[in-house]
This record gives structure tokens, sequence and C-alpha cells, in this order.
């Protein structure tokens, strides 16, 4: 019987620690998993890794085993789901948007993602950053979105934004 390669998607949390990220890599390297996608990052103490990995069942077995092993000896949560496939949103292009240095206020990115709710799109990704300014002290932000919108929107989109708050990007 052939094998056949397929795509799973890890998801690994726990408390950020020296070495995590260069230790769950060596795993899914050994496991003989291929990484397609990887999302890794840093938040409150906590860290988070998401990969999209493409491998044969007996690799996942393979990861399971060890995956599992070396998340409970440190804290971590693990776990592997099958790849689903990206939902396909036909007529709809990736566009990012950045709207940055603006005032901290609670309910900011709510507001700016419900406005852009108002032009139909899909979130693929949002991040966001606190900081404070460095002439002043005053809380900034900085939200990234990357998302998919229709062509025919772009234009009072765009219009829509400027409007909110001239120092955004659009591409």
């Amino acid at each position: 019987m052939e094998s056949v390669e397929h795509s799973e998607v890890l998801v690994a949390v726990g408390p950020d620690q020296r070495g995590i990220a260069y230790g769950l890599l060596e795993i899914v390297t050994d496991a003989g998993c291929n990484i397609e996608e990887l999302r890794m990052h840093t938040l409150g103490g906590l860290f988070a890794m998401t990969m999209r990995l493409a491998a044969e069942e007996v690799n996942f077995t393979f990861l399971r085993e060890r995956a599992t092993a070396w998340s409970s000896s440190r804290g971590y949560h693990f776990q592997l789901f099958p790849d689903e496939g990206g939902v396909d949103f036909p007529g709809l292009a990736n566009h990012k948007v950045r709207i940055f240095d603006v005032p901290d206020s609670k309910g900011l990115v709510h507001s700016i993602a419900q406005l852009l709710m108002q032009y139909d799109v899909n979130f693929r990704s949002i991040v966001g950053d606190r900081y404070s300014s460095p002439h002043t002290g005053e809380p900034l932000y900085t939200v990234d979105f990357d998302l998919h919108v229709a062509s025919e929107h772009i234009p009072r989109l765009k219009a829509h934004l400027n409007d909110l708050h001239p120092d955004y990007m659009f591409d």
C-alpha cells in the first residue's frame, strides 16, 4: 500500500522559555515533516506557534508521540488538526491595511474591524501593538489587518480609512 502525503496543522501554546521554538522545530524536522507555513509569537509571557505541516501519516504518528512527551514535560498544550484546506473567496483579493501611531483607546481595534466589515471583508490576520510615544509618552497603537476584499470596494474603503485617520497604509 502506497503512503500518501497530506497536511495537518500543529498548534503549541505554553510559557515562553528560552529554546522553545528551536525545540519544537527540531521535533517537527526529526519527524520528517515539511513546514509549509509557520506563525510564532509571544504575548504576556506565553509562546504560541502554529504550523501547517506536510508528511505521510507515519511521520505524523511519530510527531504526535514525540511532541506529546516534549510538551507535557514543559507545561505546553500541543495539538494536531487535519488541514481542511483554505476557504476560497472568489472575487476577493488579498490586501493589507495598516493604521499606525493613533492614540490608544478602548475599542479601537473593534471600531476599525467594524468599519472594514462594512466592505464585506474576510480577515486573514490582525496584529496590534500598544507603545508609548518616544516624545510625549502618550499611549499609541498600531494595527495591521491582512484581509480579503472585493476590488470594487477598494476606492470607497481607502477614502473611508483616510477620513478615519490620514496616516494609514493600504496595499
